[in-house]
């Protein structure tokens, strides 16, 4: 069998219920295996992990395949596709059992078919995976509204924060010709989010001079190409609600869609505000992921307790058998027999 993968058996015959512990379904980790992936070795992605304590119930479902020992005799679910929701919902359980929450059970779906088959199944499943455009999620997040979620759940369920659902909304009220827009790439989803205060009216004009390089004030700007640092810089100060010295909001969208110059803006904005903000968070992040190994080294501390207790049981169980089996045994040698009543009896009878 492959090296280093923990296999959990069940007898040929079992039948396995439809959602079970994740803790019974078992993760190939031999590369040379066909259904090997490197998500195997994945740690629990923190953020997935916290949205999952506080859930209902997991609702996808996780590809399996049944795998045979050499006798036959027994068979596991080894995953064709799901290994990081298995690992994210052990950690969530953890957390789930030190605040009495019932544990979360994974539902799986058993695929038949050869090994060249479930590893194109496992490679079309990992490998080919797409998100949603933001306009999209912005629509789906509404639904949800409208369902009756909260934005604490709608942020769970997406793993963001509530301005990002803001900003995902926002394209809504977009006019469809310019959804398209963004959907395609042709906008930027940060410069539609300000086109949706304007008048659906006035939307296609600013969209379009945006689109053209014209810019705000009908001039050619530079052209600018933002490296992905500078976007998420930006954002993050937007999100932290970090001011500029001098720079308006508009000036620094102006700046983003590529209206103005570099050097015009950027001496204007302070990115100490954000410097020391990163610091923060990545301390933060520090102390939860220590947080969350104290938890693990606890539960693991916990379980070795347990199974020492459930050991001292056994061996109690089998002291107490065995000198019951003892005395049971000393009981029956005194015990006078059939033929030793006959001898004694012979023995006390008169020859007279």
């Amino acid at each position: 069998m492959p090296a280093g993968t923990e296999f959990i058996w069940f007898n040929k015959g079992t039948k396995v219920p439809e959602k079970i512990d994740p803790n019974l379904l078992t993760v190939i980790k031999d590369p040379k295996h066909f259904l090997f992936d490197k998500r195997a070795f994945w740690e629990a992605d923190e953020d997935t992990v916290e949205g999952m304590v506080w859930l209902e119930e997991i609702f996808e479902t996780v590809d399996v395949t049944k795998i045979f020992n050499k006798t036959n005799t027994k068979f596991c679910l080894a995953i064709i596709d799901g290994r990081q929701r298995r690992t994210n919902a052990i950690a969530a359980n953890e957390i789930r059992a030190e605040n009495d929450l019932p544990p979360l059970t994974i539902e799986w779906r058993a695929i038949k078919g050869t090994p060249a088959e479930l590893t194109r199944r496992m490679v079309v499943k990992n490998e080919h995976r797409r998100e949603s455009d933001f306009v999209t999620r912005g629509y789906k997040a509404k639904a949800m509204f409208d369902g009756g979620d909260t934005m604490e759940q709608v942020c769970t369920a997406f793993r963001v924060v509530p301005q990002t659902i803001k900003n995902w909304l926002a394209l809504t009220l977009l006019a469809p010709k310019i959804q398209e827009w963004v959907i395609e790439g042709k906008l930027s989803p940060t410069a539609a989010q300000r086109i949706a205060k304007l008048p659906k009216k006035e939307q296609i004009e600013k969209a379009t001079s945006i689109i053209d390089g014209t810019g705000a004030k009908g001039k050619k700007g530079p052209g600018r190409q933002h490296t992905g640092q500078d976007k998420r810089r930006i954002k993050r100060l937007h999100e932290l609600g970090a001011h500029t010295k001098n720079a308006t909001v508009d000036l620094i969208f102006q700046w983003l869609i590529g209206a103005v110059s570099d050097s015009k803006v950027k001496e204007l904005i302070d990115f100490s505000v954000l410097k020391k903000a990163e610091q923060e968070a990545k301390a933060k992040k520090a102390e939860k992921k220590k947080a969350i190994a104290a938890r693990k080294k606890a539960a693991a501390k916990k379980k070795e307790a347990t199974a020492k207790k459930k050991e001292e049981a056994a061996k109690k169980k089998a002291a107490t058998a065995a000198a019951k089996k003892k005395a049971t045994k000393k009981k029956a040698a005194k015990k006078p027999t059939k033929a030793t009543k006959k001898a004694k009896k012979k023995s006390t009878t008169s020859v007279f």
